[in-house]
């Protein structure tokens, strides 16, 4: 039995690069579900907010995350913080809230993860290195909820080592309480996918839902902030002032269009990460009862 009610009935801890953030819009469309306002408040990951977690006054308390007027005993709660896979003190603090936690673990083919992972990364400035490198220097470290460049963190295998994390949740959670489907399943076929989900959560499995929405993580990264004495001209100028105005706006910001780079990788450095990940994914699908004949690199 819960403690306090404003605790999730269910969370969605992984993986990243996963379509946790589609998985997260899609329940939140259920009228029998209300998922967190904020995504990724890791309130079981960063110790500073865990403490602050039942405090009204603290922004990502989940009297916050769940203050709502669709809010009230009979409606499902949920977050999604994909932190609480790879921190492995995460499944102790959530038993110690609800031991009865249901968990939806979105994985996608972990080489397809780590290529996507780096790629998200190097589209923000945010890699120098060459890809072996780069997954390299990060190989054993182990994971750190502080250590992040901006817009999340780099951990690359880490956060495809499936197996030893669920293992760990199984260590405190039985395994009726985990339901599992794959990125891949979930883009393909959502409908099908979704309605799995609302029967493990014991909810209307009927519920049309909308599955064209954006990813909110390929939205927030802001080239620039326009000031608002410009938004303010512009609103008013004719249109030929108007491109002057932005002219002059881009070269006095130096403002450049960014062309994203994007690795592919080859049968080298896949044969590489197959060697790295292997025995693990093993693991996960032993443990998760459940195949993922749809991945690419591990079927």
């Amino acid at each position: 039995m819960k403690t306090n009610l404003n605790t999730p009935d269910f969370l969605i801890p992984g993986f990243a690069k996963s379509g946790t953030s589609s998985l997260h819009e899609y329940l939140n469309q259920h009228p029998e579900i209300l998922m967190s306002t904020i995504k990724e408040p890791h309130n079981y990951s960063n110790m500073e907010y865990y403490v602050q977690r039942y405090k009204p006054e603290a922004e990502r308390s989940f009297p916050n995350l769940f203050n709502h007027e669709k809010f009230n005993t009979t409606i499902l709660l949920g977050e999604s913080s994909t932190s609480y896979s790879v921190c492995d003190y995460s499944p102790k603090l959530i038993y110690d809230d609800n031991p009865n936690m249901k968990f939806i673990f979105i994985a996608r083919d972990p080489i397809e993860r780590i290529r996507s992972h780096y790629n998200w990364l190097l589209s923000f400035g945010k890699v120098e290195k060459d890809f072996c490198s780069e997954i390299e220097d990060w190989l054993n470290k182990k994971f750190d909820i502080n250590n992040h460049v901006d817009y999340g963190y780099k951990y690359y295998t880490d956060h495809s080592l499936y197996g030893s994390q669920l293992k760990n949740y199984l260590s405190f959670f039985d395994i009726k309480n985990f339901h599992f489907l794959s990125a891949e399943n979930l883009k393909m076929q959502p409908e099908v996918e979704l309605k799995k989900c609302f029967a493990f959560l014991g909810v209307d499995q009927n519920i049309k839902i909308n599955t064209v929405v954006t990813n909110q993580t390929k939205t927030k990264e802001k080239k620039y902030d326009i000031p608002k004495k410009y938004s303010l001209l512009k609103s008013i100028l004719p249109l030929t002032l108007k491109r002057k105005l932005k002219e002059n706006f881009a070269q006095k910001y130096e403002i450049q269009e960014k062309i994203k780079p994007i690795k592919e990788l080859n049968e080298k450095e896949i044969t590489w990460l197959k060697t790295i990940l292997r025995d693990d994914i093993n693991l996960f699908k032993q443990l998760s009862q459940y195949n993922f004949t749809e991945w690419k690199y591990f079927n």
